[in-house]
């Protein structure tokens, strides 16, 4: 007698109630994970892992300059409830961090922590999300709390800018 769907049926109950007692939801990206793995032909659906947020802007920049990538910079508060909300949904969406991770260098500034960087950026509200060229520019962004779709289009239109100025310079001779 087999026993898997039962299984995977009760194991999904426990993780719906578990997070209703804790206080997730399934769009959390470990719970997503998790629900993903108990269904058949899902896993190739799974996140392949977090963000890698870089806190130095100057790392960034020589890591821009290094691979050719534009920075995505995304400027945080400690005390800002849109950014938390943005952790939890807009940057744990498998399709963004796939984009992230495949186009962009990641820069994580947190304004409480490193105010500098955040004037430097001219940051005046949180979130603040904003593509750097590879000598730091700011390119475009956007101010306010972004879900993942309007994340999502926003980096494909970053991405698709990026290629253009990347065609319209000049090729070295050397």
């Amino acid at each position: 007698m087999h026993h898997a769907p039962l299984f995977r049926f009760n194991s999904l109950l426990f993780l719906t109630l578990l997070g209703t007692l804790i206080g997730f939801s399934i769009e959390n990206a470990e719970a997503q994970s998790i629900y993903d793995s108990l269904i058949p032909g899902k896993e190739t659906q799974r996140q392949t892992g977090p963000i890698p947020w870089l806190e130095s802007a100057d790392e960034a920049l020589l890591q821009a300059q290094q691979t050719g990538k534009p920075i995505l910079a995304y400027v945080t508060s400690d005390h800002c409830g849109y950014c938390r909300k943005m952790d939890r949904e807009s940057w744990a969406s498998p399709r963004v961090v796939g984009q992230v991770n495949q186009q962009f260098i990641p820069l994580k500034i947190n304004a409480a922590q490193q105010p500098a960087q955040a004037q430097a950026l001219q940051v005046q509200a949180f979130p603040t999300t904003l593509l750097l060229t590879q000598d730091g520019r700011v390119a475009t962004g956007s101010a306010g709390f972004l879900p993942p779709e309007r994340l999502t289009n926003l980096l494909r239109q970053a991405d698709a800018m990026t290629r253009r100025n990347q065609q319209l310079m000049p090729v070295s001779t050397r």
